[in-house]
């Protein structure tokens, strides 16, 4: 691991002292860390939600894939967080996707996308983010596979 992660998640752990407005209500901004990884390779990312009135966010994610092909993905998005659920925060949110590979064989790609899940409060702003989306590739082939599904897993805070 490197020397810089602890000192990040740190800093992370430190922002609540910063914190100007209550959880997904306007003006919160909520940064979020992301990782994951397969047998092919692992990926990590960093994004933000910046709450534009209470429930509504506007979020943006870059995301990169060290496997093979590597990617970068930028993910500009907006969810509803559905604020008045007292124990947990369901949501619903949809996304575009454009995905650069940095591998000449590949074509980057442009997707659009959707999804839904809960937040639930681990802390007085931290959060653990639990649900799943799909996705589909635009511009695409009928002998590709178009759509996809995947799982989400999200720690997030709320400043």
């Amino acid at each position: 691991m490197s020397r810089l992660t602890p000192v990040a998640l740190g800093l992370l752990l430190a922002l609540p002292s910063l914190a100007l407005a209550k959880p997904f209500e306007q003006g919160s901004i909520r940064p979020s860390i992301s990782a994951g990884g397969n047998s092919d390779g692992f990926g990590a990312g960093l994004g933000a939600a910046y709450c534009i009135i209470d429930g509504l966010e506007a979020e943006a994610s870059v995301f990169h894939w060290f496997g093979e092909p590597s990617y970068t993905q930028l993910t500009p998005g907006l969810r509803y967080v559905f604020i008045q659920v007292p124990a947990v925060h369901p949501y619903v949110g949809g996304f575009y996707r454009r995905q650069f590979v940095h591998d000449d064989a590949y074509a980057d790609g442009d997707f659009v996308g959707a999804r839904v899940g809960v937040f639930f409060a681990v802390g007085e702003r931290t959060y653990l983010g639990v649900g799943g989306g799909y996705e589909r590739r635009l511009s695409c082939d009928d002998d590709q596979d178009c759509d996809g599904f995947f799982p989400e897993l999200q720690f997030t805070m709320s400043l």
